[in-house]
């Protein structure tokens, strides 16, 4: 299925809880809270995930790509 095709959000959910890494199905669900801006999480707390993050080299900093380990 192409993302053209996730015209709703049901669909979407669907379509993103099939998918696997690894054998490993995701935990899919809505998020439809508004989050404040300017909240930060310290560094020592992002620390054990920073392993999983591929920053680009050509995009901006907030352009990382997430890898399972």
């Amino acid at each position: 299925m192409e993302w053209r095709f996730l015209y709703t959000v049901e669909t979407a959910l669907r379509w993103a809880a099939n998918m696997t890494e690894k054998g490993f199905a995701p935990l899919v669900e809505l998020v439809d809270a508004t989050y404040q801006k300017g909240i930060k999480v310290a560094k020592d707390e992002l620390e054990p995930f920073e392993q999983q993050r591929q920053r680009s080299e050509t995009l901006p900093k907030w352009a990382v790509t997430i890898v399972s380990i």
